[in-house]
């Protein structure tokens, strides 16, 4: 199939990682769920206004609420994978990892019965130290990622990496989260506290911009981003992540709501890797130096 031309109008996806409010507190698991409140008023903003959204689960959250994921299946959504639970990418071993992402795949078709063929690492962890997680990605049957983010910061991210859609292998195509350029400059603003940061009229001044400009918008968004009553009393995390974690809360939902209004209805990620190179322009260029010898990493997790 030969790309489009970089010329074309740039879509919009939508989606979210459905994770609980103490996926960056690794001190507060098994603290009670929250998940299935926002994650219902989620769903139902994006029925007000017309739009699908891919929806990476953690399994630990679809055992716990299968009827969210039902409903998202019901209404048309896609269903991801974002991880049996949220260890990072790169504090995993390849083989534990493959069985871990082939052990959740599984557990979500059982649940929502369609097939699961795309993935998002938790907090981005697809870095250079862990592509190796490419192969076992494609060996388990996975076609669409969306986990490699193309900017730096402490925790995640390849900033040399592809701002456009890319073939990661022959099966496998990567559709990495939004950034707009200005000269060699990248600047995140599709979601998590990027998008609760920024002000609301420069997320929609770059998202206008990077859609005339031929470049596909990824937004992102986490249900406990939408639950302001979540608990802030945790002494035992780090300031850091408890400051990216709560930081302007209340402003997501609007947020959301008003996005969605001016620009939507927004689609779900393509699920097959032949729909997704559909994507692919005269821009799309490989991941330089790919594939990296294989590292393991440590790091403390909080979400941006």
């Amino acid at each position: 199939m030969s790309a489009m031309p970089a010329s074309s109008r740039g879509r919009l996806f939508f989606t979210i990682d459905v994770e609980d409010w103490t996926a960056d507190f690794p001190d507060m698991q098994g603290a009670p769920s929250r998940v299935a409140a926002p994650m219902h008023r989620l769903l139902d903003l994006l029925e007000a206004h017309q739009s699908r959204a891919t929806l990476f689960f953690l399994v630990e959250c679809a055992r716990r609420h299968p009827e969210v994921l039902q409903r998202a299946v019901a209404a048309g959504h896609h269903i991801g994978l974002h991880g049996l639970d949220h260890r990072l990418v790169y504090r995993q071993q390849p083989d534990a990892f493959e069985r871990a992402i082939r052990e959740g795949r599984q557990c979500l078709e059982d649940v929502g019965g369609v097939p699961v063929t795309t993935y998002r690492a938790p907090c981005w962890s697809i870095t250079r130290e862990s592509l190796w997680a490419v192969e076992r990605l494609e060996a388990a049957g996975f076609e669409v990622d969306s986990s490699i983010f193309p900017t730096k910061n402490h925790l995640y991210g390849i900033p040399d990496a592809p701002v456009d859609p890319y073939a990661l292998t022959p099966g496998l195509v990567e559709i990495p989260p939004s950034v707009a350029l200005f000269g060699n400059l990248k600047v995140p603003f599709g979601g998590g506290f990027y998008l609760r940061a920024l002000p609301l009229w420069v997320t929609q001044q770059l998202l206008q911009r990077n859609v005339k400009a031929g470049r596909n918008v990824v937004l992102y968004v986490h249900p406990w981003e939408l639950d302001v009553e979540q608990p802030r009393d945790l002494p035992y995390t780090s300031v850091v992540a408890r400051t990216i974690h709560y930081f302007q809360l209340r402003r997501t939902e609007e947020r959301l709501a008003a996005l969605l209004r001016q620009f939507g209805p927004f689609e779900a990620l393509p699920q097959r890797a032949e729909a997704a190179r559909a994507l692919l322009t005269e821009r799309s260029v490989p991941l330089a130096g790919f594939p990296a010898p294989r590292a393991d990493a440590g790091r403390q997790a909080s979400h941006v």
